[in-house]
């Protein structure tokens, strides 16, 4: 009872801590569950009788945190996919170069008479097809990768010192050239990430400036909590220092959660003509009559017109009261229509 009491608080915590990492444990632990239980339906009584606390334990597990799984697979149905893609055939050909076709051989070869060299056969089979049928929000299939890769490490490094006892000098010269060859690929990837990513893109964090941060201080002192801000550069530096609401999440949030995408049209059609200095159309109006909150419209000095309206905002007092302005960022109070 302990021992799987242990194992239902560890799976519900890493199912909590990184989904995906959790579901990859839950589908391992099903493929030693269902090869247990076959080999122990041949005439294991007593391990037939260990496997169904295991079981229950697995689903208890997947029970509790079901609220949370719901909600984050919901949410990140956008980014949900089926079927084969060359850019994951091409991660598992590259990365695996190394691992995976030594691995398999030599488990074909020499261990697949054993239960234990069937098991992992059998595992590698089902993680590679979950790893190369799903794609997964911020390509996190690669931890299915990654636990391959785990499984079939050992075995590939008996393969490869197998093959090393069995030629001669030459063979083993040719053998270590092959061994670079196949382990370049992933060297040379990770020092280019490393050296090269700097996460570009629309979505990403990025620390404000000194005059940002004037700004976004501004609106957390003199803002109430339920205020909306109206952004069209999509960036999260409203959401992550101050603390409120934005109307568009730009095309990152539109990814990850799952609205509607009439829903979508609608935000960046408000936002778009918001930021723009343009007046909503009525079902737009509408739709932000219906917040019943106060909003400001955000201005970026640095951004490209088609993102903010640094000019456009400033002509139409009218419509837009301005409330905040510094060399970066300028707040506008925008009166929704009631």
């Amino acid at each position: 009872r302990r021992r799987c009491a242990v194992l239902g608080v560890t799976l519900s915590a890493v199912l909590f801590l990184h989904t995906v990492v959790g579901y990859s444990a839950v589908v391992l632990c099903g493929v030693w569950w269902g090869w247990s239980a076959w080999t122990a339906w041949r005439g294991d009584a007593v391990a037939r009788a260990r496997l169904v606390p295991l079981a229950m334990t697995i689903l208890v597990a997947l029970v509790v945190v079901s609220p949370y799984l719901y909600a984050t697979a919901a949410g990140k149905q956008g980014q949900l996919r089926f079927g084969l893609t060359a850019g994951g055939l091409r991660s598992a050909c590259l990365a695996g170069a190394a691992i995976v076709p030594a691995a398999l051989v030599w488990l074909w070869l020499r261990a697949r008479g054993r239960a234990a060299g069937q098991f992992l056969l059998l595992s590698a089979a089902v993680l590679s097809l979950v790893a190369l049928s799903l794609r997964l929000p911020e390509s996190n299939q690669s931890k299915f990768y990654n636990l391959l890769w785990l499984l079939l490490a050992a075995p590939a490094a008996l393969a490869w010192l197998d093959l090393a006892a069995r030629v001669g000098a030459n063979g083993r010269r040719g053998l270590m050239a092959l061994g670079v060859v196949a382990l370049l690929p992933t060297v040379l990837f990770s020092l280019w990430a490393f050296a090269l990513e700097r996460g570009q893109s629309s979505s990403t964090v990025r620390v404000p400036t000194s005059a940002e941060r004037e700004a976004l201080d501004w609106l957390v002192v003199n803002t109430p909590p339920d205020l909306l801000l109206c952004d069209l550069g999509g960036a999260r530096d409203l959401l992550t220092v101050t603390g409120r609401s934005v109307l568009w999440g730009g095309p990152g949030g539109e990814r990850d959660w799952g609205y509607r995408p009439e829903a979508l049209a609608l935000r960046r059609e408000a936002v778009r003509a918001l930021c723009l200095g343009e007046d909503p159309s009525p079902r737009a109006t509408v739709w932000l009559a219906a917040f019943a909150r106060p909003l400001l419209v955000v201005a970026r000095a640095n951004a490209p017109d088609s993102l903010s309206g640094w000019r456009p905002l400033a002509q139409r007092p009218d419509r837009f009261v301005p409330v905040f302005q510094n060399s970066a960022m300028a707040f506008y109070r925008y009166e929704v229509a009631r």
